[in-house]
């Protein structure tokens, strides 16, 4: 695979997700806050937040963000002033992408102490959150539903389903929920990426279907990106996954392609640190009909790759 291995936009302390907006603007959450980032390069912007609406939206207000979707024009996100702490709030933020300039709001406080990573919206604007639950002792989690109200309010909060893992990346495509999840006791079991259905009423339909199996228990999937025919999956080995700063190498750090099937189509064949997540990004300057890769790193650097993948945007 000729690959180009290029960091153009970090640093975003403990990049963690990415969203690419309707408007084709980009934003990363990090261990310190909201990026607006640039695939081109500039500096990443910090985005003011405020944890209640009575107060001004400041950069000097820290948290640390995690899950990013969108419904409409406005982005959502998870986040804590202290995620160690089960007592730290953990908040759902909204911000107006139609506002200049940008900021975001909480708008709900979750009512739990878990780690809330992936987050998705439905074709009725309700969101969807994946509690990994507790590692320690080690039980499994659940994905968690809010409804909405309207945009802006959030009228109530639900276990949408148990599952039998750590759920951690969340897509949802149209009537099909996909996530990926770690097994109840990491490194003894394997990850896997799982989808089930959603019914015309909101709630689940039947039970989880695996469709794809990590090649070993020494190695942990985090986020997933929907592709035409597909998925791209972002694997880290099991150490770097834990402490990334301090095991950051490993030939397990991979973005995977599969099909639906579970079948596995493409490898990234370069060095990365623990990746967490990845989007396409179309680059008419390089001469190819095959998109980039932007991809984050749990280091914090944000990469882009360019590997001739025959890869498609769903939608």
């Amino acid at each position: 695979m000729n690959t180009e291995y290029k960091k153009v936009l970090g640093p975003v302390p403990n990049a963690e997700n990415l969203i690419v907006a309707s408007d084709n603007r980009w934003f990363a959450s990090g261990g310190d806050g909201l990026y607006q980032i640039d695939p081109d390069g500039a500096t990443p912007l910090q985005i003011p937040i405020a944890f209640d609406a009575s107060s001004a939206p400041s950069t000097d207000n820290k948290a640390f963000f995690c899950g990013i979707t969108q419904f409409q024009h406005f982005l959502y996100a998870t986040c804590s002033p202290d995620l160690m702490k089960p007592d730290s709030p953990r908040y759902i933020m909204l911000m107006d992408l139609q506002q200049s300039p940008l900021t975001m709001v909480a708008i709900h406080q979750i009512s739990s102490p878990m780690f809330f990573n992936g987050m998705a919206s439905d074709m009725a604007g309700h969101l969807y959150l994946t509690n990994e639950g507790p590692l320690f002792p080690p039980q499994p989690g659940r994905i968690v539903k809010l409804n909405m109200a309207s945009p802006t309010k959030v009228a109530g909060q639900s276990d949408w389903l148990m599952v039998n893992g750590h759920p951690n990346g969340l897509k949802i495509d149209g009537d099909m929920l996909y996530f990926s999840q770690e097994p109840i006791r990491i490194g003894e079991h394997r990850a896997t990426v799982q989808k089930v259905g959603i019914k015309s009423d909101g709630t689940v339909a039947g039970a989880p279907e695996t469709i794809y199996t990590a090649g070993g228990a020494d190695r942990l999937l985090d986020d997933i990106e929907l592709v035409k025919d597909g998925l791209l999956i972002t694997q880290g080995g099991l150490w770097g996954h834990i402490a990334p700063e301090i095991f950051p190498d490993s030939p397990l750090n991979q973005i995977i392609h599969i099909n639906e099937s579970g079948q596995e189509l493409h490898i990234t064949d370069i060095q990365l640190a623990p990746p967490s997540a990845v989007k396409l990004f179309p680059n008419p300057a390089r001469r190819s009909p095959y998109p980039d890769l932007i991809v984050t790193e749990r280091t914090g650097d944000v990469i882009r790759l360019s590997p001739e993948w025959e890869l498609k945007s769903r939608h």
